[in-house]
């Protein structure tokens, strides 16, 4: 059998639903991932979503890793965030908001770079753009 990998959830909207998030891990097990990325588009979710991640990895025997997607036009905003967030998760996706912050995401190995729109509207995102 085949082992695929990379199947992103993003949990924001379905947080606080852990049979519906369970639900998702054990069809991507038996669909043959190896391995799941939670993501949050919040970075007051991290915790959260950490623990979520650890305790349904150890149920299920399979990979879950926390993603962080980042959006911002400011590269001193990026800097700051790569900073306070970088240690929490293990990885980091950047939505290509600007040259700026592009180039500079683009140096930074641990950043997984968006070049589309955001899957949500990031008029209404809930994260904080002081983060």
């Amino acid at each position: 059998m085949n082992k695929y990998m990379d199947v992103n959830i993003i949990v924001d909207d379905i947080l606080q639903d852990s049979k519906e998030i369970e639900r998702l891990v054990v069809l991507a097990k038996l669909l043959g991932y190896d391995t799941i990325a939670f993501t949050t588009f919040n970075p007051h979710n991290i915790k959260l979503v950490r623990e979520k991640a650890i305790s349904l990895s150890r149920t299920y025997d399979i990979d879950i890793i926390v993603r962080l997607s980042l959006y911002t036009h400011e590269i001193q905003v990026l800097k700051r965030m790569l900073r306070r967030y970088r240690r929490y998760v293990e990885l980091i996706g950047v939505y290509c908001a600007s040259d700026k912050v592009t180039n500079f995401a683009a140096k930074d190995h641990s950043c997984l770079l968006y070049t589309s729109p955001s899957p949500r509207d990031l008029s209404t995102s809930r994260m904080p753009s002081s983060a």
